[in-house]
């Protein structure tokens, strides 16, 4: 019903666990390590496609901010693989959000371990619920 609502984003922080899945050659996979390509996926309409590739953590979590703040949000979950600067990221991400975002309405998520393995340690991203009708489809 506000599948149009919904935006998913996540950054890896390498391919070596998209290539253990089967989701990239090894080759790739190779090549992408050598240039510290950190893939950006998304979730569209139930099917993982790739949104960006960037070539490195910081411009990735720019990426993601901007991906995610496209309009004003009513919940907001922030989505990590380990801890490494995920509050530094959190506090980016909330304070790009257009309108601002009431504290109480966003979560700090670790991701679970039926998921977490495919993407690999150092993944960040979230999960944004828009106000309903605010997001371009």
């Amino acid at each position: 019903r506000r599948r149009d609502d919904i935006g998913i984003y996540l950054a890896l922080d390498t391919l070596e666990y998209m290539k253990r899945g089967g989701r990239v050659s090894g080759a790739r996979a190779a090549i992408g390590t050598l240039l510290s390509v950190k893939p950006i996926i998304m979730v569209k309409d139930g099917l993982v496609e790739r949104a960006e590739n960037v070539r490195t953590k910081g411009k990735a979590r720019e990426r993601l901010i901007e991906f995610l703040c496209v309009a004003p949000m009513e919940r907001l979950s922030i989505l990590h693989t380990t801890n490494a600067g995920v509050e530094e990221f959190a506090e980016q991400l909330i304070a790009a959000v257009p309108g601002g975002i009431d504290r109480s309405k966003v979560t700090i998520d670790l991701v679970g371990p039926s998921v977490g393995p495919h993407l690999g340690p150092g993944c960040v991203g979230g999960v944004a619920l828009y106000v309903e009708g605010s997001r371009a489809s």
